[in-house]
């Protein structure tokens, strides 16, 4: 091995959690990875593409058009992280994280973007702009007419509705944001798996207690300690349990109720979704005044926004 090589490998060592704590198990060696501050304080973003055979090339040619206008913007250190594939999204979003984890790469922020998704170069820059936990673009459906993915929680059914209506240009708070594109800090996901260790829905819907509760958490934490196998994503029902939430919904849903978290999107970010051209924003708006009417006449509206606290213009 040369010289070069022995360097490759000590810094991977070094810039490794794992090979860290090795140091410091084996030999008693602490190391702190000093970084200069001008890093320190950019959002470190690792890019998360949940794939079943290979990414659209109209994604991948919008993609680097992003990651490189963002670098240079200077506005963030961003990075692919590692690939997956597999045929379930949810189980390709868990498997991304825990890569991402052992990985042992620094990181501040995950941005997920689907492999059909199409972005301009300045999505990222926007989303990030917000500072928040949680904050997705505002995509749509890949259907006729393309439906939106922001959604509220309505209290009286226990189930996500539609949101038809939104300011434009905005940062508007929601209940939930699909994950076509969706900005996820680290704390957010942290907090998430803390309430997916601590089996919070199982106790509230299942009245899971005693000793096989603290047997499954246990359990829980035990194979994320050996391999970072965490559910952050999960087909959820509904509170009544009459409807399963697909797992961005559920990701949402966990976030707020246990967690804390607001969500957001902005609406000034408008990917489109790639069909047999890509879908996007302007596809839908000729059909919303219908698809309000509609809403209404089956009794599945509710003003939006502005006039209602669950969607509120962030100023």
């Amino acid at each position: 091995m040369n010289q070069a090589q022995w360097d490759k490998s000590v810094r991977n060592l070094l810039l490794s959690a794992d090979g860290r704590a090795a140091l410091k198990r084996i030999g008693g060696i602490d190391v702190e990875i000093a970084k200069d501050a001008e890093q320190a304080e950019k959002p470190t973003v690792a890019i998360l593409c949940p794939t079943y055979r290979a990414p659209e090339p109209q994604m991948t040619d919008s993609l680097s058009a992003m990651v490189r206008y963002t670098r240079e913007k200077g506005e963030a250190i961003v990075y692919a992280g590692a690939p997956v594939c597999a045929s379930v999204v949810h189980w390709s979003r868990n498997w991304l994280l825990s890569e991402q984890l052992k990985s042992g790469k620094p990181w501040t922020h995950v941005l997920f973007i689907d492999d059909d998704m199409v972005v301009t170069p300045d999505s990222l820059e926007k989303l990030l702009s917000h500072g928040k936990d949680i904050v997705g673009g505002l995509c749509t459906k890949r259907t006729d007419p393309p439906i939106p993915n922001i959604r509220f929680y309505d209290k009286d059914s226990g189930e996500t509705r539609q949101i038809w209506e939104w300011p434009e240009d905005s940062l508007v708070e929601v209940d939930a944001v699909g994950t076509g594109l969706l900005l996820l800090s680290r704390h957010a996901l942290e907090q998430v798996a803390q309430a997916y260790f601590d089996c919070l829905y199982e106790k509230e819907f299942y009245g899971l207690a005693g000793e096989k509760l603290e047997n499954i958490k246990a359990e829980r934490v035990r194979a994320f300690d050996e391999d970072k196998i965490c559910y952050w994503f999960r087909f959820l029902p509904t509170p009544r349990h009459n409807i399963e939430m697909g797992e961005d919904i559920s990701f949402c849903f966990m976030a707020q109720r246990y967690c804390g978290l607001k969500i957001y999107a902005d609406t000034s970010v408008q990917p489109g979704h790639i069909g047999q051209y890509p879908f996007s924003i302007r596809d839908f708006l000729p059909y919303r005044e219908h698809c309000i009417e509609t809403a209404k006449r089956e009794g599945r509206y509710k003003a939006q926004p502005l006039l209602s606290s669950e969607l509120q213009v962030v100023g």
